[in-house]
Formats: C-alpha cells, sequence, structure tokens
C-alpha cells in the first residue's frame, strides 16, 4: 500500500501536489485506510493480519485480531473469519475516520500559516505520528496561534511605522519572522528596531517643529544663520541655537519699541545704523548699547 502512495506521488504533478503542505499529511491522508483487497483464505487472512500489525493499524484492537487468529484453528470457521476480519478492517476505518476528522481543523490552520510563509514543518510530523495526543497538539498550536498573531501584530506595526532611512533593517527583520526558532531573536530585534524609529521619528517631527520657528523669524528679515548652521547637527546643539535665536530676538524686538518710540526726537546716523543691524541676533550686545545711548539723548533733549 505505502509502494503505490509512493508510484502515485511520482506521478502527481506539482499543481495536485500543492493541496498538502507536506508529505507527511500527503502519506497520513490515504494510508490510514483499511482496504479489502486480500485472499478469501486462511493464508490471505494471516496475510492482511500482518500488514496491518505492521502498520500500526491493530493498535487497541488486539482482542479482535486474536479473534480472528483464533477462528482460522478450524478450517470449518474460514467464512466466520473472513467475516470477522471485515468488520475488524471497517472499525479500523471509521477510528482512523474519526480521527482524521478530528486533525482536519488543525491541518486546516497548517494551510493557513503555510501560506503566510510560516514554518510548520514540527507541527506536521506532530500530526501524523500514530499516537498523537489531542491535548499536546492542542497546546502546542495554540502556543504557535498565538506566534502568529505575535508575528502579524508585529509586521503590521513595522508596516504603519515604516520610514526609509530604516528600510534594510527591516527587510532583514521581515526575513526572519516566520521562522518558530527565531521568534525570541526576532522579539529582540523588533523591540529595538521600533524603539530606534520612535526615537528617530520623534526627533524629526523635533526638528520640523524648530524648523518652523527659524522660518517664521526669517521671513520677518532676522538673521538665522546660526540656527541653520545648528540643523545640520545632533538635535540638542539644534534646539540650543533656536532656544538662544529666540532669547536674543526677544531683545531685539524690545530695542526696536524702544528705538521707535524715540526715534523721532533722535534723527542721525546712529539711529540710521541701529535699523541696519536690530535684525541681527549675533549684534544683540551692540544694538542694546546704542538704544541705552540713543535713550539717554533723548531724556537729555
Amino acid at each position: 500500500m505505502v509502494r503505490y502512495i509512493y508510484y502515485t506521488l511520482a506521478r502527481a504533478s506539482q499543481e495536485n501536489l500543492k493541496v498538502y503542505k507536506s508529505l507527511e499529511l500527503y502519506l497520513y491522508d490515504y494510508k490510514v485506510r483499511p482496504v479489502g483487497d486480500w485472499s478469501k483464505d486462511e493464508s490471505g487472512i494471516r496475510q492482511r493480519l500482518q500488514e496491518l500489525k505492521e502498520d500500526g493499524q491493530l493498535d487497541g484492537f488486539e482482542s479482535e485480531a486474536n479473534k480472528v487468529e483464533g477462528l482460522l484453528i478450524s478450517p470449518d470457521n474460514i467464512h466466520v473469519a473472513i467475516d470477522a476480519l471485515e468488520q475488524l478492517e471497517e472499525r479500523i476505518r471509521k477510528k482512523e475516520d474519526a480521527h482524521h476528522k478530528t486533525l482536519a481543523p488543525y491541518q486546516h490552520k497548517l494551510e493557513i500559516w503555510a501560506k503566510q510563509g510560516f514554518d510548520t514543518a514540527g507541527l506536521s510530523v506532530m500530526l501524523v505520528e500514530k499516537d498523537a495526543d489531542l491535548k499536546t497538539i492542542d497546546k502546542v498550536f495554540y502556543r504557535f496561534e498565538k506566534m502568529v498573531e505575535r508575528v502579524v501584530n508585529m509586521e503590521k506595526v513595522l508596516f504603519e511605522m515604516s520610514v526609509p532611512e530604516f528600510e534594510v533593517e527591516i527587510e532583514s527583520l521581515r526575513g526572519i519572522m516566520t521562522d518558530p526558532a527565531r521568534l525570541g531573536e526576532v522579539a529582540r530585534r523588533y523591540h529595538h528596531l521600533v524603539q530606534r524609529i520612535n526615537a528617530f521619528k520623534k526627533e524629526q517631527s523635533r526638528r520640523k517643529e524648530l524648523a518652523l520657528i527659524v522660518d517664521k523669524y526669517s521671513s520677518l528679515g532676522y538673521k538665522v544663520d546660526n540656527a541653520l548652521r545648528a540643523s545640520r547637527k545632533d538635535l540638542k546643539a539644534y534646539e540650543t541655537a533656536v532656544s538662544e535665536l529666540e532669547d536674543a530676538i526677544a531683545i531685539l524686538e524690545n530695542a526696536e519699541e524702544r528705538l521707535d518710540a524715540i526715534e523721532s526726537s533722535v534723527r542721525g546716523d546712529q539711529v540710521d545704523y541701529l535699523r541696519a543691524i536690530i535684525k541681527d541676533p549675533d549684534r544683540v550686545a551692540e544694538v542694546v548699547d546704542i538704544i541705552d545711548d540713543l535713550e539717554k539723548r533723548a531724556r537729555s533733549q
């Protein structure tokens, strides 16, 4: 029977084999079904019993098999022995069919996971073991299912937060995510990568905020060269430069308001010079000295 299965497999097209996810499942689906193709005499009955025993299909049916062998002691019982063996085969078939139906949901899950790219070889082997324990299978499949859910969620997160700067690392991680044996490595790399991506995106967001501040002051005519140079450095240096720019501009704005208040009474080259430098944060100290001096002149008139 087994040789016939391998012969059939050899002739099957690749398309037909796609229905099954492993050779073990393919053999399991057919090998376990007893057949009644045996000689209806003492020799045929003994040969068939031996075949069933070698295939492990008499497990749990030892008493029925012994009964058949006992009937063969008397040639007059040959027809009774034939009926008993046929009944035994039918019971074996029903047991195996029930077992197959019990495992069908697990086989369906294997097909789904295999389509998603997961390595299910270990699970396939469990389903074809003769003494497969359903409690153990259920426990292992439950853990695997949770692993799949975890990996799928990781993949979703990586897809949603994908950024060009990390694309190589993301693709490298995706390459091992469907290997159950590397789940620990996957989890560690995933969490480290997510932390780095979040930190990168947070920094980029902060840099955009700082750039808007610099652009605003630039549009108002202020000199922002220092801040622009700092934008190409690390974030802390950039924040420091923008903070210093804001402080300097606050002083310059105050100086401009003071100048507006006294300009009509202190016209001259000094006022024109102050107007020329009052938008330059690098010359805050000079601006303050000049406006202080102009206010003294205004008060003395």
